[in-house]
């Protein structure tokens, strides 16, 4: 940053302000977009009794809840059966979504039958698999969106004391408190960088969010040694 001229040193600090009022005015309006596993959603089970296609599952839930609004995800590990979570599901809803998805898995009774019921049976409708009577509307409360960071907080922070004491005593020439004054402010403006950056685009906070900090995190790390190295 050193060897940035004067006045691209000062449009890349308003460039940089610029990002942040825009971040915080988006998370004062609309907050951030945060994935539906992450927020307050209602979520229905349903048990096929077979192996399905989660992929034909999500299709008839996009049909009854609109594209990219439910997330379909299996529950146990013999895949017949899964969840269904989206914001908000009404009983019609559910009840839709039990009709089509025994479209997709109609099953006859026909294990204590005698060859007479079963040749009967054949000329009606086969029975279904789900009873939507039978399954009930789940809710969730709103996980914080530190709650999936939790995991990281204490390993970042002692490695970041770590790294702050070896910044002072090997850059200790160019003075303690403005070594670590100045590493602090990197990482930290770093971070609220990108997060202004996510509120910005709407990007879904999540399951990638983590790795991202992460990879920002490491970064300002690496630039901060460089430019001490630089001025050493």
């Amino acid at each position: 940053m050193e060897q940035i001229k004067e006045p691209k040193k000062i449009l890349f600090y308003i460039v940089i302000a610029l990002i942040i009022i825009a971040g915080i005015v988006m998370v004062a309006i609309k907050g951030f977009n945060v994935e539906l596993r992450y927020t307050a959603n209602k979520k229905v089970e349903l048990a096929i009794g077979e192996t399905v296609d989660i992929s034909k599952i999500q299709e008839k839930a996009d049909e009854v809840f609109g594209k990219g609004k439910s997330i379909v995800q299996y529950v146990e590990v013999y895949k017949d059966t899964v969840q269904v979570t989206a914001k908000d599901i009404t009983e019609e809803q559910k009840n839709s979504l039990v009709e089509k998805v025994n479209e997709l898995y109609p099953q006859e009774d026909t294990n204590d039958t005698s060859e007479e019921e079963q040749a009967e049976d054949e000329q009606t409708e086969p029975a279904k698999l789900l009873d939507a009577s039978t399954i009930t509307i789940q809710g969730t409360e709103n996980a914080r969106l530190r709650d999936f960071l939790k995991p990281y907080v204490i390993p970042v922070a002692i490695v970041t004391v770590v790294i702050l004491v070896y910044y002072a005593i090997l850059y200790r020439k160019l003075g303690v408190v403005r070594v670590l004054v100045r590493a602090i402010l990197i990482i930290v403006l770093s971070q609220i960088v990108l997060l202004s950056i996510l509120a910005i685009i709407r990007f879904p906070m999540g399951r990638f969010t983590t790795p991202l900090i992460l990879l920002v995190y490491l970064t300002s790390l690496i630039y901060t040694s460089g430019s001490f190295m630089y001025k050493h």
